[in-house]
């Protein structure tokens, strides 16, 4: 079997309206933790997609934003109206943010309009944003101090026991001072004692903080 017949590389990634997912049925989620999203269309039964990120810009005058989602939709699925291929080089980002969480993570937290506390403009500028960020990230990875730590037997709500997560920062003056990543590739804040992670290492780790694509 050809490496590109697998079905990793055969799914499209989509921009969708915030407003579809929001008003849609969300019946359940799949066990990679996408949502059933409908665009109040006519959808096949059991039709699954993965939100990878969101963004936020604001039309003309200063009405509220508006949002779009980042999607990987199933390859065997038709796209139904409503949705729109991304850019060929973002598609091939999306790719491997999926493959490096972290890096899709920031890019959602820093490029996303509510990290920023000034939206963009356009959807086209949001669009950059994000894509700049998520690049940056991407290349330079190799330089980052993130590492995968073991989540403690804690009834801790997003945190699974015994599973890894990616940590991305710390910061000993906050009251959580640990920053991880999601399963939806968002960041979350924890306690050192939510993982199983010496304080030494993490004072160590992030002793220099990285700079951001921004």
């Amino acid at each position: 079997m050809h490496f590109y017949d697998i079905d990793f590389y055969k799914e499209r990634y989509c921009f969708v309206p915030w407003k579809a997912v929001r008003t849609g049925e969300i019946d359940e989620l799949d066990e990679d933790g996408g949502e059933l999203i409908s665009l109040q269309q006519d959808l096949p039964e059991n039709c699954y997609c993965k939100t990878l990120g969101r963004l936020g810009y604001r039309g003309p005058g200063d009405g509220p934003h508006d949002d779009i989602c980042l999607v990987r939709w199933p390859a065997d699925i038709p796209e139904p109206p409503g949705l729109r291929a991304v850019p060929k080089g973002l598609e091939n980002l999306l790719r491997a943010g999926q493959v490096y969480p972290p890096a899709l993570a920031i890019a959602n937290e820093v490029g996303s309009w509510a990290a920023s506390g000034d939206p963009t403009k356009t959807e086209a500028e949001a669009v950059e944003k994000f894509t700049r960020v998520l690049r940056y990230e991407l290349e330079n990875q190799r330089s980052r101090p993130f590492f995968l730590a073991k989540a403690v037997p804690l009834d801790k709500g997003d945190l699974w026991p015994g599973d890894y997560y990616w940590i991305i920062d710390y910061d000993a003056s906050e009251e959580r001072p640990i920053w991880w990543v999601t399963s939806d590739y968002w960041l979350y804040t924890a306690s050192v004692t939510d993982f199983d992670v010496d304080v030494a290492y993490l004072v160590e780790q992030f002793a220099v903080r990285p700079e951001s694509g921004v």
